[in-house]
Parts: structure tokens; sequence; C-alpha cells
């Protein structure tokens, strides 16, 4: 099974797709061979671990952009996001503790790492890596340069939009498993709320931080460094 979103192959008015319903070789016949109408540009965004260990459904003729955030705000994010609609104080989770289905094995870091040798390797010596605190304190400059790099045309216009979720409702090809999210916990809230981007936040200190999201930043920091270390110079 797979979610995927950001892509427009289909009607926008479908309401999206189970994802069991919609194989990895179906998302890749997608990419590849179906492309949408009057769009010059297909821009698909996934998650790392949505297509670890399945390397051979990866769309060829695609260029490839690596998005990373320092693992004390992505940890602490994801822990608060979680359990949001959780009142019950004894029942909130850890990362650590979550179901895979949730936070992989990898902790994320891990699989975004291992696809990022694969690309390098199977695709371009130098696929695209973007901090995000970087696109956050100065989204003109990393973006005219990011459009640069892969070829596409840069506007002004990507650097404001409209609030609300008709992207979500009405464009994205998306899984109804993320809409339902959505609907639950509000995971885009920020997104549909805002209208450009936000000066981005300080990396918390360490103990400003759980317990929990010390340990599994511990894990995932060489992988992180690794990948900043390569990412975009502006």
């Amino acid at each position: 099974m797979v979610t995927h979103a950001g892509t427009y192959f289909e009607s926008p008015k479908q309401g999206g797709y189970w994802a069991a319903d919609k194989s990895y070789s179906w998302i890749k016949h997608q990419l590849e061979d179906v492309p949408p109408d009057n769009k010059k540009i297909v821009f698909c965004k996934d998650l790392s671990w949505g297509i670890d260990g399945m390397y051979e459904y990866i769309p060829d003729g695609f260029r490839h952009s690596f998005l990373i955030r320092h693992p004390y705000k992505v940890f602490d994010s994801w822990e608060r996001m979680i359990n949001r609609p959780i009142e019950d104080e004894s029942k909130r989770m850890k990362v650590s503790e979550m179901p895979e289905y949730l936070t992989p094995s990898g902790l994320f870091y891990k699989e975004q790492y291992d696809l990022f040798q694969h690309v390098k390797e199977q695709y371009e010596p130098n696929p695209v890596i973007i901090d995000t605190d970087d696109l956050l304190a100065d989204p003109g400059r990393v973006l005219k340069a990011y459009c640069q790099v892969v070829g596409i045309p840069y506007t002004d216009d990507l650097l404001q939009w409209k609030p609300g979720r008709e992207c979500m409702d009405q464009q994205w090809m998306v899984s109804k498993e993320q809409i339902m999210a959505q609907n639950f916990a509000n995971f885009h809230m920020e997104s549909f709320t805002s209208t450009c981007f936000r000066k981005p936040t300080k990396v918390p200190d360490r103990d400003e931080v759980s317990e929990d999201v010390r340990h599994c930043s511990d894990v995932c920091m060489e992988y992180y460094k690794e990948m900043y270390a390569n990412k975009l110079q502006i």
C-alpha cells in the first residue's frame, strides 16, 4: 500500500482514493506514463519511508529533492502532533513507542538517508537537499536557487498563497486515509491557515525537549548532519 500527495492525474473531485486500492506499480505508471493535461511540471511530494525497500518502483525521468529538518524540531513536533487529540495524559505516546505505521523503525532519518544514498548511486550524483530553516529564513533566495538547479521557472507566486484546504480537497491526488487524518488531527492546520512562509523558530536547546525526543534525536543525528553538509548552498 502507498499514500501519495501532491500530484494531479485524475479528477480533483474524486475525493481521494483508498491506499489499499493503489499499488506501488500503479503510482509508478501514473507518474511515468499519464502526464496531467496542460501541466508542464509534475511535482510529487512523499515521505521517504513510504517507499523504503521498494526502490524498484521509483519512477524514471524525475529529479529528486530532499527536505531536511533538525531532529529536535521533528521529534518534538511529531510528539505534540500525534498526541494532540489525546486528552488523557496517561495515554499520551512517546515517539520511540509509537507503532511503525506512525513512526518507522529508522525514525524517518535512516529511511531518508538510505533513499538519498540510493538516488545518488542510481539517478544523480548530487540530489538537491534543502534545510527547512534555510527555506523559512529566506524563501525567495532558496526557491530561486532550487528552481535554477532543477530547471524549472521561478515566480514570486511561490512565496504566497490563499489560506484554506482547497489544495487538498480539490487539487491533490491524495489518499482518503490522509484526508481522514487531517479531519481528525489537523496535521496540516498551520499550512492551511497560512498565506506565506513564516520565519523559522530557533532549534530548541537539549534541555528544552523531552527525554524521549533527545533519545530519538541522538539515534538520528549523524544521518541529519551528513545530509546537512550536502545541502543547497545559497
